[in-house]
């Protein structure tokens, strides 16, 4: 995904009420969870995330290859 891209998406997803837990799938196939509409923040081309255990997760929109609602046990 470009930024724009990415920044769009990501939009739409926090925009959703109630907010509802998504997750970001990188190219890698490695998945993180965004359970907060402010959770991720950019800066320049670089997007961040806080993690629970205090960690950070930094990456690129390129490396992003889609956004996605968590699967729930109806969905399986």
């Amino acid at each position: 995904m470009t930024s724009d891209q990415f920044d769009a998406a990501y939009r739409a997803f926090c925009r959703r009420r109630p907010v509802r837990p998504f997750l970001i799938e990188f190219t890698s196939g490695n998945q993180l969870l965004i359970g907060h509409p402010e959770a991720v923040r950019n800066d320049g081309e670089l997007y961040a995330m806080r993690c629970p255990d205090g960690g950070h997760v930094v990456f690129v929109a390129e490396s992003v290859s889609r956004l996605l609602d968590v699967p729930t046990a109806a969905a399986i």
